[in-house]
């Protein structure tokens, strides 16, 4: 209603001061649907009134081409919409709605591993505009540590993963967190139990799973198959919900199936804990991932998976980001630039192809 009002508002003030613009050139423009109209118009009223016509065509065109994107989006399922998406974001602070609708794909929190978290509301919200929500669970860590059934070194949950000889579970020292073993029972009910709280109680239409490569960290016999077979069993359970990972490159063979999507953390810009200092990934890092992108990029194509880049940078690094927003649209990855926090929503970039990212860096 109050679109409308001020739709007719508009054209009301355009046929008021028509008398003043009879022997001009008048330019209305519509950004959204990159339509630009110029009409001279002559001294009849008829002239003046197929101005006003075609202003509310302008100003509504953009209205109709929004609902019919919109309902295209939703005829396809949700796993089809993650296959088509042009952008994303992760995101682990509350509401922005608003903001959040412009990207096709967000992963957003639930309250529980951030202090905040994206309500029910917010997310029903956002499904409804089409956004395809993921929900972000750890698969290997818990953000603290937590008692379960008591069996553990410590005294903790028996789920954990310790090195020899420890009196308590082993924490990730980058995000004081804890190492879970996905070999344990006790640890997959969990996992299972939380997955589906996920989706059927906070609404999220499917999962972006973390911590995947957990097994780089303890790489005892049959860890690397446990994390595997946890996820198929997650497909298992949830045969529709969009499933991504967070890294997991040596299991992707395995789980490639069973997935729709890949990320790759610090692709080509990072984050110094030592220094709390954002930078640009060396060279021996970014040849390491662009040799990544050749191995996985056939699997990805065989079995229609989404790429997904995720860097870090402060919002002033603004040449930073279009850089790697460049080199993630040349490899044919989504990307996305975030504080280590993940509490800001920086402004969309759009990368550009530069042939030089197809090639090593020295």
């Amino acid at each position: 209603m109050v679109r409308s009002e001020k739709i007719w508002s508009l054209a009301k003030l355009a046929l008021d001061s028509k008398q003043a613009k009879l022997n001009r050139g008048v330019s209305l423009s519509s950004p959204r649907a990159n339509i630009s109209l110029t009409f001279h118009c002559s001294l009849k009223r008829s002239a003046s009134l197929s101005f006003v016509g075609l202003l509310l065509v302008v100003l509504l065109l953009p209205v109709f081409s929004r609902g019919d994107s919109l309902q295209s989006r939703r005829q396809l399922s949700v796993r089809q919409r993650l296959e088509a998406a042009k952008s994303y974001y992760l995101y682990a602070g509350k509401g922005h709605v608003a903001l959040l609708s412009k990207y096709d794909v967000v992963i957003l929190h639930a309250p529980g591993w951030f202090p905040v978290g994206m309500s029910v509301a917010d997310v029903q919200r956002l499904n409804g505009l089409g956004v395809v929500t993921l929900g972000y669970l750890s698969i290997g860590q818990t953000s603290h540590l937590m008692r379960g059934d008591g069996k553990g070194p410590g005294g903790y949950a028996s789920w954990y993963l310790t090195m020899p000889g420890a009196r308590k579970p082993e924490a990730d020292k980058q995000w004081h967190s804890y190492y879970t073993n996905c070999c344990s029972r006790a640890w997959r009910k969990y996992f299972l139990r939380k997955a589906a709280w996920m989706i059927n109680k906070r609404g999220f239409e499917g999962l972006f799973l973390d911590c995947v490569n957990t097994y780089d960290r303890f790489p005892h016999k049959g860890l690397r198959a446990c994390t595997a077979g946890l996820i198929h069993e997650l497909r298992k359970r949830f045969p529709n919900a969009p499933i991504v990972l967070n890294e997991g490159t040596r299991i992707l063979p395995t789980v490639a199936p069973w997935i729709n999507g890949l990320m790759l953390e610090s692709f080509t810009l990072g984050h110094n804990d030592t220094h709390s200092k954002y930078i640009v990934m060396p060279p021996r890092d970014l040849n390491w991932r662009l040799q990544q992108v050749h191995r996985i990029t056939p699997l990805a194509r065989r079995f229609h998976l989404k790429l997904f880049a995720l860097d870090y940078a402060l919002p002033t690094q603004t040449r930073r980001i279009q850089m790697a927003a460049n080199r993630a649209a040349t490899l044919g990855l989504l990307e996305a630039v975030e504080p280590v926090d993940f509490g800001t929503i920086y402004p969309a970039v759009v990368g550009h192809f530069q042939g030089k990212w197809l090639r090593p860096v020295h």
